[in-house]
């Protein structure tokens, strides 16, 4: 039986050019569509970057809805 390395981090990619990088840990790397980084602090292996993902409603009275937590 042979012993799998551990990997330096895990990419999910959608069809639509969503990409995800995660790390050994769990927590999220970047968020990436196509050419754009989504996440404006990525994380590192040590310190997970601000994880939350936030609505934001246009209008009269604009407003913010966190979607996580």
């Amino acid at each position: 039986m042979s012993v799998a390395e551990p990997r330096s981090e895990y990419r999910l990619i959608s069809d639509s050019g969503l990409n995800f990088q995660i790390h050994p840990n769990g927590t999220l790397g970047r968020m990436e569509y196509r050419d754009i980084t989504l996440n404006l602090f990525p994380g590192n292996a040590m310190e997970a970057g601000p994880a939350n993902i936030y609505l934001r409603r246009l209008g009269a009275s604009p407003a913010f809805t966190p979607l996580l937590g």
